[in-house]
């Protein structure tokens, strides 16, 4: 019944949205909200910690990135070395050479792979540990707030904007990092 009467009063807030009234906001009318919206995206892109991880993400894809075009520059130089020596060379002395050049862009290419399997894998254990901290700030906002559940933005087809705390998750967020920083001595 609760839920009911929630998804009425969403349904209500959001057409008053539509139709230009003003959107009541539910502190206003003391509504005590038994859902709330978060946008996990947001979380990650626009906290402090989510910020750090994604642009410890990015220039470790950029370095990746670049060694990978030094080595193609470096075996597309030893292809052509080995096309001019096709020429000249005997054929077993060629066919030596090609299998060292093919055993090479293998291992390169699995080398490559795994790195970046690796950078994939480091970043989702990062998204995984910084989710894990913001379900607990969530989890302390339930209670404070006496939310009944937090359902993602994507889910949400109708809503009344003060159901959305995602702002309030961050700032959240955001104090805790900076405090555990502070306590660190600012590392």
């Amino acid at each position: 019944m609760a839920a009911r009467s929630a998804a009425i009063v969403f349904l209500l807030c959001g057409l008053a949205s539509v139709s230009g009234a003003q959107e009541p906001r539910a502190e206003d009318v003391g509504w005590q909200l038994s859902a709330a919206i978060v946008d996990q995206e947001r979380l990650l892109s626009d906290s402090i910690e989510g910020q750090l991880i994604l642009e410890d993400l990015n220039r470790k894809g950029n370095e990746l990135r670049a060694e990978n075009e030094a080595l193609q520059a470096e075996l597309e130089t030893e292809e052509r070395a080995l096309t001019e020596m096709r020429e000249t060379a005997e054929q077993e002395e060629f066919r030596t050479h090609a299998n060292a050049f093919d055993s090479k862009v293998n291992s390169i290419r699995t080398d490559q792979k795994q790195k970046l399997e690796r950078l994939n894998a480091e970043y989702e254990r990062a998204r995984e540990r910084f989710f894990r901290k913001a379900e607990q700030v969530m989890l302390e906002m339930m209670q404070e707030r006496g939310i009944g559940m937090i359902v993602g933005r994507q889910a949400v087809l109708l809503a009344t904007s003060a159901a959305d705390i995602t702002d309030d998750v961050i700032e959240r967020m955001d104090r805790a990092y900076l405090s555990d920083r502070e306590e660190q001595g600012g590392e």
